[in-house]
């Protein structure tokens, strides 16, 4: 007997020549529905594919194995009932050599057969977490020791002159002194050199005033490792320097990072205010505290007028002016819920909690203050940047005397390999196009854990840029749990939110019946998560059409 799919699901197996979104819930048989559109696409009657010629990327070692194994069976599983399919056969051979792989395995492969294209030994090996920890650690720790040494340089030469002007010029001892000074030149490149150390001391004083300067170290290797998880590092260190670039509130109001800025202070506050709409229903229902109606009536007034502020100096002055909340009714009734209460009482405390931590945030001060504040912090963010990438340069130098990569060397030289330059825009390399021409679709599981420069490769390997959709993501944002290594879940809800659940060439297919799963459970799941689970926590409003549903029936417990 076959199994019987559901119509998402015969969906998910059956569509063909678009990108799919598939938002696929805990227990869906996600995995199950992903063996069968490979086996599908193996084995269809006008257009079969092989199994090397589909690039499947899931996100462990293990995962990589098990869809391999599970693929493997399925394809044994069709020969019983064809024995003679030789296209079948050939399957079983070339499913040993698939790309069944995880990104970093996949960017290997890359490199492994595109080396010279970067200038790369090809004897490289990864190296292991301790290895590469300790590497880190002597970089970063040699590079502030460089730092200090700069600084006590430009100390002793206050204390001793003769040799500060030594070492400011680069001169030997001297007996003769010179009738009109050192030359201009030298002069200059003395200045430059006390400019760097006064700014080196300002920077440590900043972040290391006490006797442990261990910040200092964090501090830099955070900033490197969140520039890793952008395509092109020393461009967003760029884009940080820039960010600082303030000379007044109107500018202020406009600089590039405003816009996403007052983007998510918006989506904060409408989430406030769908809150307080709940807790208004909940004072209207027969046995709930209506007492609380009139001092909550006012608050989606003032936070709608929130909202209709149009720039940061608007929502600062808003902010500002914010009133206080009402006090509830302390009045008495036996008739009230008082679980309803607390509920109300509860969403009530979130949503001043959250106006406060936007205030707290975001308008702590008025604009002009904000905007010295940012003239203030520019020379130590930059020293930051500087050593960063610094580090950066240094950290890659060291690697590469020792053959060696890291997982990030291994996306970003993959990278380098597939996508170039071109009038400023990223475009597929000739080495991309061929891996095109090869793969007749991306798959990519757990996609919500996805970041920016996995994006890129997997996207430069389709072919998409010929006009052609053949990528097949599939993921549930309310999964993700690797942001703590700068995955970007965002990049779902952008395909979620621009894709169609009408038939398109970019189309979303959600999969919310849970088969594995009574449906108690899933109630009492789906209670919590509409509870808990927001934009801003989660990356998604936890509503009908993110709830998850009974699949399959149980018999009931004896």
């Amino acid at each position: 007997m076959g199994v019987s799919w559901t119509e998402e699901q015969r969906q998910v197996i059956e569509l063909r020549n678009r990108n799919i979104l598939v938002s696929a819930a805990a227990g869906s048989g996600k995995t199950a529905v992903l063996v069968e559109r490979i086996i599908t696409r193996i084995t269809d009657k006008v257009h079969p594919v092989d199994i090397d010629s589909l690039l499947i990327v899931t996100f462990t070692n293990a995962a990589a194995g098990e869809m391999r194994e599970r693929i493997r069976t399925a394809i044994e599983k069709k020969l019983v009932e064809e024995p003679e399919n030789v296209h079948l056969q050939r399957q079983l051979t070339l499913i040993h050599h698939a790309q069944i792989t995880t990104i970093h395995s996949f960017c290997q492969h890359v490199i492994r057969n595109y080396f010279h294209t970067i200038d790369l030994d090809p004897n490289f090996r990864i190296g292991d977490d301790g290895e590469m920890k300790l590497l880190r650690n002597d970089t970063a720790e040699r590079l502030i020791e460089e730092m200090y040494q700069e600084i006590d340089a430009g100390e002793s030469a206050e204390h001793n002159p003769e040799a500060g002007r030594r070492e400011n010029t680069d001169e030997k001892p001297s007996t003769e002194s010179s009738e009109h000074g050192p030359e201009p030149e030298k002069q200059e490149v003395a200045k430059e050199k006390e400019e760097k150390r006064e700014r080196y001391r300002r920077f440590v004083e900043s972040f290391a005033p006490g006797r442990d300067d261990g910040g200092l170290k964090a501090l830099i290797l955070a900033v490197y490792d969140f520039s890793m998880s952008y395509p092109w590092p020393f461009k967003w260190l760029k884009d940080c320097r820039r960010a600082y670039d303030v000379e007044n509130v109107q500018e202020l109001a406009s600089v590039f990072w405003m816009e996403p800025l007052l983007k998510h202070v918006r989506l904060l506050l409408e989430e406030c205010v769908g809150d307080i709409r709940k807790a208004l229903a909940i004072c209207r229902q027969p046995d709930g505290p209506y007492m609380y109606e009139k001092a909550i009536l006012d608050d989606p007034v003032q936070m709608e007028e929130l909202l209709n502020s149009g720039d940061y100096l608007e929502y600062a002055d808003a902010f500002l002016r914010m009133k206080a909340f009402a006090r509830l009714s302390t009045k008495k009734d036996d008739s009230v819920s008082a679980e309803k209460k607390e509920l109300v009482k509860g969403i009530r405390e979130q949503v001043k909690g959250s106006l406060k931590g936007i205030r707290e945030q975001y308008f702590y001060q008025t604009p002009g203050q904000m905007v010295e504040d940012l003239k203030g912090s520019r020379e130590q963010a930059e020293v930051l940047l500087e050593l960063a990438g610094t580090f950066y340069r240094r950290f890659s130098e060291k690697k590469r005397e020792k053959n060696l990569l890291d997982f990030n060397d291994l996306e970003h030289m993959a990278l380098d390999i597939l996508v170039k330059e071109e009038n400023g825009c990223p475009v597929p390399s000739d080495a991309a196009e061929q891996f095109a021409d090869r793969f007749e679709e991306i798959m990519i599981d757990e996609y919500q854990d996805s970041n920016l420069v996995q994006e890129y490769i997997l996207t430069s390997v389709s072919r998409q840029s010929r006009g052609v959709n053949n990528v097949f993501m599939v993921g549930d944002v309310k999964q993700s749990i690797y942001r703590f290594r700068l995955a970007r879940p965002e990049l779902f809800m952008g395909k979620y939110a621009s894709y169609t659940t009408e038939s398109s060439p970019e189309q979303k297919i959600e999969l919310h019946k849970n088969f594995r799963s009574r449906s108690q459970v899933l109630s009492s799941v789906n209670f919590i998560f509409r509870h808990i689970m927001t934009e801003n926590l989660g990356n998604i409003c936890y509503d009908d059409s993110a709830a998850l549903y009974p699949g399959a029936s149980y018999p009931e417990a004896q």
